[in-house]
């Protein structure tokens, strides 16, 4: 599945020497980014600076030119600042953004882990298992790694990175850790892009408009000037991924709340996925829907569990609505203890005496040829788990209007 977004041109890739201080020299960009630098390297992703300035222009590779004018023009500069919260900032005052190191580490922790429960999610899919579960080395970790981070913006544990959860590295260690790598500088390149937006349209600050106005202004700027111009799916697909993960990381932070001043994240998000006419069973509305399920696990909150088949744009709608309090057809709010007992009977071995008697009334209403095939028996194990299935979920409707 191409998830994965375009590759970073070689003349922006600057190799930094590994050291405490360390010399960056960006080549071939507008004049914000051409600087030396010497950087004291309390950051992680520091070792990735140079690119992370340069995602503004290799998000859209078709539009730096124009770009680069804009930033001219504005006389735009781009500040690193180890200020800690959700701290992304366009003043408002003077041509300057400003970005905090701790929410970008946070937001790379965001796509390690959404990148990991989606590869997990496709392989079990692909695989044709009707569960998955979070064995795997890079979604184990991802949790751990995403959870720590969101708390430690929040100012609820100490800012040292743990020991034992991975690091971004130059260069990245595995193909994992390069597709994250590739998918983080998409996510923080919508970002700065938004906080362009404010500084191109709205500085001085307009007159007369509400907060949240203008921050749906500089949404639209970021997600026109990501996505417009573009003809290849695939390549929508990436960009639209990397929106995803922008909103979805700013959902779980702000718990989905809107505000005075900004719109809810999941507003934000649907907004950008229908810009561009995408089918409703695209990759970024699947990617989407498993960003938004990663932050409520990790909320701790109750267990939802699809009932309806829909498409992906249905059921990231229907979600939406479960994130908001209001009612939801597609999924079904069970107990924690419940939904593990639900598990263990969907993912219990089909009983062969059944499958059996079910595959024979296949076979006679095939006519009853002379030689059975092995299409009525896989049929009577699919019936048999749609019986079971719906068998299951009626059971947990009747507990939860019981509990309601």
């Amino acid at each position: 599945m191409p998830y994965s977004s375009a590759s970073i041109p070689r003349d922006m890739l600057i190799h930094p020497q590994m050291t405490l201080r360390t010399r960056v020299l960006v080549l071939d960009v507008p004049d914000f980014l051409m600087r030396y630098c010497v950087i004291e390297m309390r950051s992680p992703l520091q070792i990735w600076e140079a690119e992370i300035r340069a995602a503004l222009f290799t998000v859209a590779p078709e539009k730096a030119e124009a770009f680069a004018e804009l930033v001219a023009k504005r006389n735009m500069t781009l500040d690193f600042v180890d200020k800690g919260g959700l701290h992304f900032r366009a003043y408002d005052d003077h041509p300057e953004i400003e970005v905090g190191w701790p929410a970008l580490e946070a937001l790379w922790s965001a796509t390690y882990a959404y990148l990991a429960l989606y590869q997990a999610r496709h392989r079990s899919q692909v695989s044709g298992e009707m569960q998955f579960h979070i064995g795997s080395q890079e979604l184990s970790v991802g949790l751990n790694l995403y959870g720590w981070s969101l708390n430690r913006l929040k100012g609820k544990m100490e800012s040292a990175w743990p020991n034992q959860l991975p690091l971004p590295s130059r260069p990245p260690k595995t193909d994992f850790e390069k597709l994250v790598l590739r998918n983080f500088l998409d996510a923080a390149a919508w970002i700065l892009q938004h906080e362009c937006g404010h500084q191109i349209l709205q500085r001085p600050r307009p007159l007369g408009r509400e907060s949240i106005d203008l921050e749906w202004e500089a949404d639209r700027h970021a997600t026109a000037w990501t996505l417009d111009g573009l003809h290849d799916g695939i390549l929508i697909n990436e960009r639209l991924v990397g929106i995803c993960i922008a909103t979805g990381f700013l959902e779980a932070h702000r718990d989905n709340a809107s505000s005075d001043s900004h719109p809810a994240p999941f507003e934000r998000m649907t907004m950008a996925l229908n810009y561009r006419s995408v089918p409703p069973d695209a990759l970024p509305y699947a990617f989407a829907l498993s960003a938004l399920q990663m932050n409520w696990h990790l909320r701790e909150y109750n267990t939802w569990i699809q009932v309806e088949n829909q498409t992906f744009r249905e059921l990231l709608a229907q979600f939406g609505a479960c994130l908001s309090g209001r009612p939801a057809t597609a999924w079904l709010l069970v107990r924690p203890e419940d939904a593990v007992k639900a598990d263990l009977a969907l993912s219990a071995p089909l009983e062969s005496e059944i499958t059996r008697g079910i595959a024979y009334d296949l076979w006679e209403l095939r006519g009853s040829p002379l030689w059975a095939s092995e299409v009525d028996w896989f049929a009577a194990e699919n019936y048999y788990r749609d019986l079971r299935f719906d068998a299951v979920v009626r059971l947990l409707r009747e507990k939860a209007l019981n509990q309601a």
